[in-house]
């Protein structure tokens, strides 16, 4: 077992890698094969060095050595092998370069690499700069094949931030939807899709072209889609409920017992304030879905059944009944005896949308945000990850213009710091003291 406090030079490490402006790390083959498919794989294609025994004893044990060559953007780098035979040559013609141009890569890398080897990541601080930085850290962890050893940190990590994380989700639901499937968050995942489902329908906050452009775009938009189908089916069924509800104190079933007496007239002359009602609540229950405010409407009629949840004066109100009796007079006590059956009726057919608001979100709405439903559930066997699908292979046909994100952290995922960002040896603890720390084994 390596000594975490030897990084980045750990005694014993067989594999050398340097950056270009000359900061070097030592690390161990077994370590980077078994966090990253593709350093295996450039293990494994390049011959090691022979370590001669006199070396072993002076401790020099490189076999492989690798050199960063970063692209344009001074963002990720590819890593160049170099061999045994050109490694003597290639250290007398380095020249390395001014660490205040383009460097970015160096603070990423080392955090990979600290990941790789069971550290804690030492990330920007500041809620905006620890989201950004996760995100950058990521996409190197994927161009290296090695998402398993960040995937706990950067969720961790995201968590932490709270409210600003969540305010990022909202905003741009259909970017961190993705980022959800590749860290394999389930609560990054599901309030993503929360929000998507729940506003389907509403084109000005979510774009399905935005949402289909992304790396799991395609299974996104089906599990969707699936969703809002499967739940459309279910709101025509409790509409239709809705236009045939019956309080209970209403019905007069045939009873079972021959002993039973069967309902006359003056049974149901009793009913005739709870007929009134109905007929004022059906009326209501029409006229909003003929308009279109139930499940077809842009919010999936969150509006609608939010306002049939919360009976009393949310619809049928007071004002409505002044209406009602100016063509149909009542005593004093006749008015009383319809607004009481009005609010058990109202009260009953709560339970008709019950299900349609029980809330699966945990997280606070945007300031004047759209309203929309939270009832869309995610079984663990539902999440991307643990089905068989194939992620992100294929492209539907453009249905519009993608959206670009309200913060620019989603649209490559990776925003470009300013060139003031420390780099690695000068980044500062954002979360505490457990950055940089040696963490216990992974259980995963």
């Amino acid at each position: 077992m390596f000594n975490p406090a030897q990084y980045p030079h750990f005694q014993g490490a067989d594999v050398f890698i340097l950056a270009p402006t000359g900061e070097t790390w030592n690390l161990h083959s077994a370590t980077l094969s078994s966090a990253s498919t593709k350093f295996s794989e450039y293990l494994s294609s390049n011959p090691p060095s022979n370590i001669t025994q006199k070396q072993r004893e002076e401790g020099k044990a490189i076999k492989w050595r690798f050199h960063m060559k970063p692209d344009s953007k001074g963002r990720f780098v590819a890593f160049e092998f170099v061999a045994a035979s050109a490694a003597k040559q290639a250290i007398f013609n380095f020249t390395p370069i001014d660490a205040q141009n383009g460097t970015e890569y160096l603070h990423i890398y080392d955090n990979l690499f600290r990941c790789m080897c069971n550290i804690d990541p030492i990330l920007y601080p500041g809620d905006e700069a620890l989201v950004n930085d996760s995100l950058r850290l990521l996409q190197a962890a994927e161009l290296l094949k090695a998402e398993p050893c960040v995937r706990r940190d950067i969720e961790s990590l995201l968590l932490r931030t709270g409210l600003y994380l969540w305010q990022r989700v909202l905003r741009d639901a259909e970017y961190w939807a993705d980022i959800g499937v590749r860290l394999r968050s389930p609560v990054i995942f599901r309030e993503s899709m929360i929000r998507i489902v729940g506003l389907w329908n509403l084109r000005s906050v979510i774009n399905k072209q935005t949402l289909l452009n992304t790396a799991h775009g395609v299974t996104l938009y089906d599990i969707a889609n699936k969703k809002v189908q499967e739940q459309t089916a279910r709101k025509m069924e409790i509409e239709e409920r809705l236009r045939t509800f019956f309080p209970h104190a209403m019905l007069h079933p045939v009873s079972e017992n021959p002993n039973a007496v069967t309902p006359g007239r003056a049974f149901y002359a009793n009913d005739v304030y709870y007929w009134q009602a109905l007929t004022l609540v059906r009326q209501y229950v029409v006229k909003e879905t003929m308009a279109g405010h139930g499940y077809p409407s842009g919010d999936g009629g969150s509006m609608f059944y939010n306002a049939i949840s919360a009976g009393a004066g949310s619809y049928c109100r007071a004002v409505d009944l002044e209406e009602w009796h100016k063509k149909f007079d009542m005593t004093a006590k006749g008015k009383q005896r319809l607004r009481d059956s009005l609010n058990i009726v109202k009260e009953e057919m709560k339970a008709v949308v019950a299900e349609l608001m029980i809330c699966r979100s945990n997280i606070p709405r945007l300031p004047g945000d759209y309203p929309y439903l939270t009832f869309t559930e995610f079984k663990d066997e539902e999440l991307p990850w643990h089905t068989a699908q194939t992620l992100g292979t294929k492209r539907r046909p453009p249905m519009g213009q993608a959206r670009n994100p309200e913060n620019s952290g989603e649209s490559s995922l990776f925003v470009a710091q300013s060139p003031t960002a420390p780099v690695a040896s000068a980044a500062v603890a954002s979360a505490g003291a457990s950055q940089g720390a040696a963490k216990r084994p992974r259980v995963d």
